[in-house]
């Protein structure tokens, strides 16, 4: 097992005192996982590739790089979250 895996897995069995923690992680690695009721899991993969081997977490998301779509017109509030109306063609 790779130290960086090792490394990631034990933060997940630590008590965090509250303060969440995030990891990212290639595929294989994250596959490797233990499947823990607090590990809420993000896989991002690629439309060509098939879906990583992640099934059995609570919580789950999966995108794949399509669901990204670029807004087509210029977004003034890029740079500042909070100052514009709220249009979803803008966020």
């Amino acid at each position: 097992m790779k130290k960086r895996l090792k490394d990631v897995i034990g933060s997940l069995y630590k008590p965090s005192a509250g303060v969440r923690q995030a990891f990212a992680l290639p595929r294989a690695d994250a596959e490797q996982l233990p499947r823990l009721p607090s590990v809420a899991v993000i896989s991002i993969t690629a439309p060509e590739r098939p879906p990583a081997a992640v099934d059995g977490f609570e919580h789950l998301l999966r995108l794949i790089f399509a669901a990204v779509v670029q807004s087509k017109r210029e977004n003034p509030c890029r740079f500042h979250p909070g100052s514009c109306p709220a249009d979803p063609e803008l966020h």
